[in-house]
């Protein structure tokens, strides 16, 4: 699957950041295996692989939660690489931002 988007409303795991990996998202589409996972330091993996490619990796900015931890989660890749957004900001991936993204 070179290109798709996921948009998903939800709420954060409580306690947050959780205590070990949790696989938020793991599914079977056209031929690809879709992955989004919820790490114990507060980040979101985001992977869309087949068997012989992998079309998007994303590792992201920590994640600290301060409300309630309601979200929109969108995320969209393609050719060009991949985007996660939560309530419509742009989450960085870690390697560009080592702040923190207050939800």
């Amino acid at each position: 699957m070179k290109e798709g988007s996921i948009f998903i409303v939800c709420q954060l795991p409580k306690p947050w950041p959780p205590k070990e990996n949790i696989n938020f998202l793991d599914k079977e589409q056209e031929g690809s295996r879709i992955i989004l996972c919820i790490t114990p330091n507060g980040c979101l993996k985001f992977s869309v692989t087949n068997k012989s490619h992998q079309f998007a990796n994303y590792y992201s900015q920590r994640i600290r939660v301060i409300g309630y931890g309601s979200i929109l989660l969108t995320i969209i890749w393609n050719s060009n690489g991949c985007n996660i957004y939560i309530n419509g900001n742009y989450v960085k991936e870690i390697h560009e931002e080592e702040q923190e993204l207050l939800i």
